[in-house]
Protein backbone atom coordinates (compact mmCIF):
# COMPACT_ATOMS: atom_id res chain seq x y z
CA UNK A 1 0.00 0.00 0.00
CA UNK A 2 2.85 2.39 0.82
CA UNK A 3 4.20 2.24 -2.73
CA UNK A 4 0.75 2.94 -4.17
CA UNK A 5 0.21 5.92 -1.87
CA UNK A 6 3.63 7.24 -2.86
CA UNK A 7 2.56 6.95 -6.49
CA UNK A 8 -0.61 8.93 -5.65
CA UNK A 9 1.51 11.70 -4.13
CA UNK A 10 3.74 11.86 -7.21
CA UNK A 11 0.71 11.92 -9.53
CA UNK A 12 -0.96 14.71 -7.55
CA UNK A 13 2.23 16.77 -7.56
CA UNK A 14 2.86 16.13 -11.25
CA UNK A 15 -0.69 17.24 -12.08
CA UNK A 16 -0.24 20.42 -10.05
CA UNK A 17 3.19 21.23 -11.50
CA UNK A 18 2.34 20.40 -15.13
CA UNK A 19 3.68 23.09 -17.43
CA UNK A 20 6.03 24.60 -14.85
CA UNK A 21 9.80 24.43 -14.48
CA UNK A 22 9.23 22.86 -11.05
CA UNK A 23 8.04 19.63 -12.66
CA UNK A 24 11.65 18.93 -13.68
CA UNK A 25 12.78 19.48 -10.08
CA UNK A 26 10.25 16.87 -8.96
CA UNK A 27 11.43 14.38 -11.57
CA UNK A 28 15.10 14.84 -10.60
CA UNK A 29 14.71 14.17 -6.87
CA UNK A 30 11.26 12.81 -6.17
CA UNK A 31 11.67 11.63 -2.59
CA UNK A 32 13.36 14.81 -1.37
CA UNK A 33 11.29 17.25 -3.41
CA UNK A 34 10.60 20.30 -1.23
CA UNK A 35 6.81 20.55 -1.33
CA UNK A 36 6.33 23.47 1.04
CA UNK A 37 8.90 25.68 -0.61
CA UNK A 38 7.29 25.05 -4.01
CA UNK A 39 3.51 25.22 -3.55
CA UNK A 40 1.36 27.99 -2.17
CA UNK A 41 -1.38 27.12 0.32
CA UNK A 42 -4.16 26.76 -2.27
CA UNK A 43 -2.03 24.46 -4.42
CA UNK A 44 -1.11 22.44 -1.35
CA UNK A 45 -4.77 21.96 -0.42
CA UNK A 46 -5.51 20.89 -3.99
CA UNK A 47 -2.71 18.30 -3.89
CA UNK A 48 -3.91 16.94 -0.54
CA UNK A 49 -7.51 16.66 -1.75
CA UNK A 50 -6.29 14.85 -4.86
CA UNK A 51 -4.34 12.36 -2.73
CA UNK A 52 -7.36 11.83 -0.46
CA UNK A 53 -9.57 11.16 -3.52
CA UNK A 54 -7.09 8.68 -5.01
CA UNK A 55 -6.92 6.77 -1.72
CA UNK A 56 -10.69 6.79 -1.46
CA UNK A 57 -11.11 5.50 -5.01
CA UNK A 58 -8.47 2.80 -4.71
CA UNK A 59 -9.10 1.56 -1.17
CA UNK A 60 -12.62 2.79 -0.36
CA UNK A 61 -11.09 4.60 2.59
CA UNK A 62 -12.00 8.12 3.60
CA UNK A 63 -9.12 10.06 5.17
CA UNK A 64 -8.50 13.73 5.90
CA UNK A 65 -4.86 14.70 5.46
CA UNK A 66 -5.29 18.42 6.01
CA UNK A 67 -6.81 18.06 9.47
CA UNK A 68 -5.80 20.22 12.42
CA UNK A 69 -3.46 17.46 13.50
CA UNK A 70 -1.33 18.00 10.39
CA UNK A 71 -0.74 21.58 11.40
CA UNK A 72 0.51 20.50 14.82
CA UNK A 73 2.86 17.80 13.50
CA UNK A 74 6.45 18.79 12.79
CA UNK A 75 6.75 19.35 9.06
CA UNK A 76 4.50 16.63 7.59
CA UNK A 77 4.34 18.50 4.28
CA UNK A 78 8.04 19.31 3.92
CA UNK A 79 9.03 16.62 1.43
CA UNK A 80 7.42 13.75 -0.43
CA UNK A 81 8.81 11.32 2.14
CA UNK A 82 7.51 13.23 5.18
CA UNK A 83 4.10 13.58 3.53
CA UNK A 84 4.09 9.86 2.72
CA UNK A 85 4.96 8.96 6.32
CA UNK A 86 2.18 11.21 7.60
CA UNK A 87 -0.42 9.84 5.17
CA UNK A 88 0.52 6.26 6.07
CA UNK A 89 -0.01 7.00 9.78
CA UNK A 90 -3.50 8.31 8.98
CA UNK A 91 -4.28 5.34 6.73
CA UNK A 92 -3.11 2.87 9.38
CA UNK A 93 -5.26 4.57 12.04
CA UNK A 94 -8.31 4.46 9.78
CA UNK A 95 -7.89 0.78 8.95
CA UNK A 96 -7.61 -0.43 12.56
Amino acid sequence: MRDKVKQFIYEALEDMLEGTFMLEDLKKDKDNFRILSTLDSLDMVSVLVDIEAKISDEYDLSILISADRAMSERGPFSTVETLLDFVMIIVEEETK
